[in-house]
């Protein structure tokens, strides 16, 4: 349980993504966008990962997943401009 609620602090929410999107300059009628483009990139990746680990161990997976959602993270928290927000939302 413990280790789950850690893993779970890895995952900002999608109010953050907007949060960023206003620091960098979004305006709020274009904030939407930000979560268009994560969902996008979501179904596009959700079958190839799921096929994936039918492949692999699972636990890797899960592995290479939060080290992706680790990095991702840090490009978004770390960024100046709506290109490389966007680039951190898509990875």
């Amino acid at each position: 349980m413990g280790v789950g609620s850690l893993l779970t602090l890895a995952r900002f929410s999608e109010a953050f993504l907007l949060l960023q999107g206003q620091a960098i300059g979004l305006t709020l009628a274009y904030a939407p966008v930000i979560l268009i483009v994560m969902n996008c990139a979501y179904t596009l990746t959700a079958y190839p990962a799921g096929a994936l680990s039918d492949r692999i161990d699972p636990k890797w997976l899960l592995v290479v997943g939060f080290l992706f959602l680790a990095v991702a993270d840090i490009m978004i928290g770390l960024t100046s401009g709506l290109l490389a927000l966007m680039f951190g939302v898509v990875f």
